[in-house]
């Protein structure tokens, strides 16, 4: 059976997700884009007028994906494990958009309809996160006050938000496949991990695979 190919628009979207991740969304020009996908540059300004409308693009799916995290939670007695895989979901969509969290500097400010949802979608992650630390501590797990707890979250958020963006800036590894992903886990984990069990902590560490990274790499 032959495969019925992707719609041009999707590959275009397809293409330059890949590139901005690969070589960084100021690295790459619409006549390299174009190329990749193979067709010709108007054929491209047909299906997107502008980069910024390109860019919006590959933000819908972005939106799309984050929606679906959002609605993960923990379940009773689960929060341990459920953490794990949330992360493990989280880790895919820092990888997936790589380059949304680390080529500010390249794209400027974020414009538009995403601007108007970034402050709900800090919320609502904030919320996603409190609820997982409330649940490991509901189960035995996290040893935290409620301020401490609120401290966490907050951090959490800019760790998660910015450090590809640090990374780039500091001259640190953050391509695909450099680890830097998962030393933004690692991270993380700095934030409470005196408050964490010993067997949480250990089995943390060992899930989302932690022994080979350093706290930070400077």
């Amino acid at each position: 059976m032959v495969q019925k190919k992707r719609p041009t628009r999707e590959r275009i979207l397809d293409t330059a997700l890949a590139l901005f991740n690969e070589r960084r969304y100021g690295a790459v020009t619409t006549a390299m884009l174009a190329n990749e996908v193979g067709i010709a540059e108007g054929n491209l300004w047909y299906h997107f007028n502008d980069r910024e409308s390109l860019l919006h693009g590959i933000m819908e799916r972005f939106k799309a994906q984050t929606a679906e995290r959002l609605k993960l939670r923990p379940e009773p007695g689960q929060a341990l494990a459920n953490y794990v895989d949330y992360f493990r979901y989280m880790s895919e969509e820092l990888s997936t958009y790589r380059f949304l969290y680390r080529d500010q500097a390249d794209y400027g400010p974020i414009i538009g309809k995403l601007s108007q949802v970034l402050p709900s979608l800090y919320e609502d992650t904030a919320a996603q996160f409190r609820s997982y630390l409330k649940g490991m501590r509901s189960d035995g797990h996290l040893q935290i006050a409620d301020d401490a707890l609120e401290l966490a979250v907050t951090n959490l958020l800019i760790i998660f938000r910015f450090y590809l963006e640090f990374a780039r800036e500091a001259g640190l590894p953050e391509q695909a496949g450099s680890g830097a992903v998962r030393r933004a886990f690692r991270l993380h984990l700095g934030l409470f991990e005196d408050r964490l069990t010993p067997e949480a902590f250990d089995y943390l560490r060992e899930q989302l695979s932690l022994d080979d990274l350093p706290a930070l790499v400077l």
